[in-house]
């Protein structure tokens, strides 16, 4: 790996070593791209608790401003249970799967041979 002045790419920076005849890439990455790689994998967590979080509230608001016909309350207060129910399952897998990403980061930090 030769080192020159100026930007390096990914591909500049990679290693490669060569272990009973496999190749293995290693390439750096520093902390914010990690910390970027842990926000992608519980983004689609959180996308779904914000547009389940907004469907309870836009339930919610009707139901308790009497707004909505009697006839009407139990098909609301239905919506809006399973809007809550899945706004906690939401939220609860999205900080599964961030605890889970912290514990690879730390893993990684402690596996860490160049610091």
């Amino acid at each position: 790996m030769a080192l020159s002045k100026g930007k390096q790419t990914a591909l500049d920076m990679m290693a490669e070593m060569v272990i009973h005849k496999q190749v293995i890439h290693m390439y750096g990455v520093t902390d914010i791209q990690l910390d970027q790689l842990m926000a992608g994998y519980t983004s689609l967590h959180l996308v779904f608790f914000g547009i389940c979080l907004g469907a309870c509230i836009s339930i919610a608001v009707p139901y308790f401003c009497d707004a909505v016909p009697q006839a009407n309350r139990i098909y609301f207060f239905s919506a809006g249970l399973v809007a809550a129910g899945l706004t906690v399952w939401a939220a609860i897998g999205a900080y599964e799967h961030w605890r889970a990403a912290q514990k690879i980061k730390d893993k990684l930090y402690k596996e860490n041979i160049c610091a």
